[in-house]
């Protein structure tokens, strides 16, 4: 997931006074079962990040070195999440902002090649709820990607290049904007609607 992006977010947030000026918060995901689950544990540091087997990803545990429980962005009712207790009054979380998703491919129409968990369109669809219990937009959907990425890759002509995107199936989740090396691709209304500057 963007880890050169995640570290440098990561390490503004967990600046000293970070929450006096307002910084982003940053929450990564966390697989929780078999079944498409993820959480989203608060990242306050980097130090606290550890390899997890059987792929080594880098992980916060599921405590602070304080002993208290991480705070998990999707935790709370019903295992939707979204709802929180603010001095003992229990709150709408404040959902996401922006989610960044990786990817094995993808192309200019939001498509997205996963692993085939499902993970991220499961997560995609609990983030949407969150969002709609708090009356708001969903999450922004962006995808960090290398050029050779993108179908069809650059520079491929004939039937090849028009035989469509990246495979996509009915509970796939599209994204809104994929970013690489040479700018942003709006892929949905909503991107094309922000201040996206457009790959030439």
């Amino acid at each position: 997931m963007g880890s050169a992006v995640q570290r440098s977010a990561a390490q503004r947030s967990a600046t000293p006074g970070a929450a006096a000026l307002r910084l982003p918060q940053v929450f990564v995901p966390v697989v929780d079962d078999q079944s498409s689950n993820m959480r989203l544990l608060h990242l306050d540091t980097l130090e606290c990040l550890v390899a997890v087997p059987p792929f080594g990803i880098l992980e916060p545990p599921r405590t602070y070195a304080s002993g208290a429980t991480r705070e998990d962005m999707l935790g709370g009712v019903d295992g939707v999440g979204g709802i929180r207790s603010v001095d003992g009054v229990e709150r709408i979380r404040a959902p996401l902002d922006v989610l960044v998703l990786p990817g094995l491919g993808f192309d200019a129409r939001g498509g997205r090649l996963g692993r085939g968990g499902g993970y991220y369109d499961v997560l995609i669809e609990r983030l949407a709820s969150v969002a709609a219990c708090a009356c708001v937009p969903p999450p922004l959907t962006v995808a960090l990607a290398y050029s050779a990425q993108m179908w069809p890759p650059p520079g491929l002509d004939g039937a090849a290049a028009n035989a469509g995107g990246v495979p996509r199936g009915p509970l796939d989740a599209p994204v809104d904007i994929v970013v690489t090396a040479k700018g942003a691709i709006a892929c949905s209304e909503r991107a094309r609607q922000a201040t996206v500057p457009q790959r030439r």
